[in-house]
């Protein structure tokens, strides 16, 4: 292909970014350099990609691609997530030669990429360091906020950002199961019953501190204080909570934050003797789902599973199953 007609196309590209699309200029020479290393590729590897010596634009299909992406994981040894982002700004650039009738299909549409994963070791750390992580009682709402923060990634294994982005949460009637509340949906997860009570000492302490200062946080705006409030009333952001969780585990010999806390609790699970299957269930894997749906069946006998092996979930009462979940 000519360089006039490649340079013509990346220029309009970048324009139709930045006039259509609303990109930052930033934004915008990010997807330029992207596009460009991938059309130089082509250049000067042609043959290694399946192309033509003459080849156009309805020549890229999806096996180049493939074979490019392929270059990037192998060769160049780059990270998934890296290569998810790539993907994913050819996939526009290819949207874009659609739209403008360069070409007859996206190519980039249904790319297979392996989801970003852990790149360095397991986290490591024993039942007894968690214990002593957890030996502190809750004297007080900031003690109580991380004792539960760490509760629901260990214990629940919830991810450290739908911990974080919590709005409410109400201890269902059974006594052993807490239901999350965010924005748009809902998930009920077990608990056991020293997980249980450490949820109602945070809610006791919270609501108290609330009523003593007499306002919400967001007093005016007819919006609910926050689920994560300090001593002050104030709402705890992520990057505190996330700092709190790490000092947390720091005291108790453990590294990493919340992210290493949950692998940790997963570990611990399948140490003894779960099976792979429940503790992907327990992490939430997605790729799992597309497999074999979530459903109540499964629910009851993860739920049953964590109860009776799992370092928290010393239970063995019948689990419920969750109400209002959406995917």
């Amino acid at each position: 292909m000519e360089l006039g007609k490649l340079s013509k196309t990346i220029n309009e590209f970048s324009g139709y970014l930045q006039a259509e699309k609303g990109l930052a200029p930033e934004t915008v020479s990010v997807y330029k350099t992207v596009v460009a290393r991938f059309i130089r590729v082509c250049a000067t590897r042609s043959q290694d990609l399946f192309l033509p010596p003459d080849w156009d634009w309805e020549h890229l299909d999806k096996r180049v691609l493939e074979s490019y992406i392929h270059s990037l994981r192998v060769e160049e040894g780059w990270r998934p997530a890296t290569i998810i982002h790539h993907a994913g700004v050819l996939n526009r650039f290819f949207r874009f030669l659609f739209l403008r009738g360069a070409i007859l299909r996206n190519p980039a549409r249904h790319l297979d990429i392996p989801p970003p994963g852990p790149t360095g070791p397991l986290p490591q750390g024993s039942e007894e360091a968690v214990r002593q992580m957890f030996a502190l009682p809750p004297a007080g709402l900031d003690e109580a906020r991380v004792q539960l923060l760490l509760e629901l990634m260990y214990g629940g294994g919830v991810r450290p950002s739908g911990v974080y982005g919590l709005q409410e949460v109400f201890p269902q009637p059974d006594g052993q199961t807490l239901r999350l509340v965010w924005q748009d949906h809902t998930v009920d997860i077990p608990l056991a019953p020293e997980g249980m009570h450490r949820v109602a000492a945070y809610l006791s302490l919270r609501k108290d501190c609330l009523e003593r200062l007499g306002k919400s946080v967001l007093a005016g705006r007819g919006e609910p204080p926050p689920f994560w409030v300090s001593v002050k009333g104030k709402k705890v952001g992520s990057g505190g909570l996330a700092k709190q969780v790490r000092l947390a585990m720091e005291s108790a010999g453990l590294s990493g934050g919340g992210s290493a806390l949950r692998l940790l609790s997963a570990g611990h699970f399948k140490d003894r003797g779960a099976d792979v299957r429940s503790v992907k269930t327990f992490l939430g894997q997605k790729r799992l789902s597309l497999l074999d749906r979530y459903d109540n069946q499964d629910y009851q006998q993860v739920a049953a599973r964590l109860r009776q092996i799992h370092p928290r979930q010393q239970i063995t009462s019948d689990p419920s199953p969750p109400q209002d979940r959406k995917k």
